[in-house]
């Protein structure tokens, strides 16, 4: 069998017995991947592996022992295990069995995490990525907003949360889940969609007189036609 690996693709959520391994935006198969390799879960207990993950372990660690040590233990991200995979691969005389098992919870990427041809095995010694038998694991392209509080935002109570890159313009993001439920942004009007009357100061020629500013249309001549949508 021809080298190959298998990948999660863009938003979608693949559940094997008790264990989610879910990603949006996150898993990004390279061109020419095949399906030779595997993600699957392990059957019980732990089990022997060649690399363990953990979000306890740390990158520079050997990421050969299930569970983090005083001076060694698990990685900490399953782009480091999937690196030490592919260096394990070049030292191979013979095609053998390489493991990796990644323990309970969730990892978030802040990049696409990428396999290629190269993290691929063979029939005979496969490349298999597991999750600990009963242990839930979830990739996740999101990121996880903390020091949330309670505060007063336009005279009303909110949950407020500081986020100094969105603050400053550097990051943008379209989806916001709160206790793995999608909340809804606010939005005005809360039906339909306002008409634009007019553009103050432009003249028809955008290039020579570029407007920042707009005037709604009256209240009664909202557009309606996008109500349920």
């Amino acid at each position: 069998m021809n080298r190959g690996i298998a990948c999660l693709v863009l938003g979608l959520i693949v559940r094997i017995a008790h264990v989610a391994l879910a990603a949006e935006g996150a898993l990004r198969p390279t061109a020419g991947a095949l399906a030779a390799s595997a993600i699957a879960a392990e059957p019980e207990g732990v089990g022997a592996a060649d690399f363990f993950v953990s979000v306890r372990g740390k990158d520079t660690w050997s990421g050969t022992l299930a569970d983090p040590g005083e001076n060694d233990g698990p990685f900490a991200t399953v782009a480091r295990a999937r690196d030490a995979v592919r260096a394990l691969l070049k030292a191979q005389k013979q095609p053998q069995r390489i493991r990796v098992v990644l323990r309970a919870g969730t990892y978030y990427l802040d990049s696409s995490l990428e396999f290629g041809p190269e993290d691929s095995g063979t029939e005979q010694g496969p490349v298999v990525y597991a999750c600990a038998a009963g242990e839930k694991v979830v990739l996740s392209g999101g990121r996880r907003l903390e020091n949330g509080r309670w505060g007063e935002v336009n005279g009303r109570k909110a949950w407020v949360v500081n986020v100094p890159e969105v603050k400053a313009g550097t990051w943008r993001f379209r989806q916001l889940f709160v206790n793995g439920q999608r909340r809804p942004r606010t939005r005005l009007p809360k039906q339909g969609e306002y008409r634009i009357e007019s553009l103050p100061g432009y003249t028809g020629d955008f290039l020579r007189s570029p407007t920042k500013q707009f005037v709604h249309a009256p209240a009664a001549r909202i557009d309606q036609r996008v109500v349920g949508l």
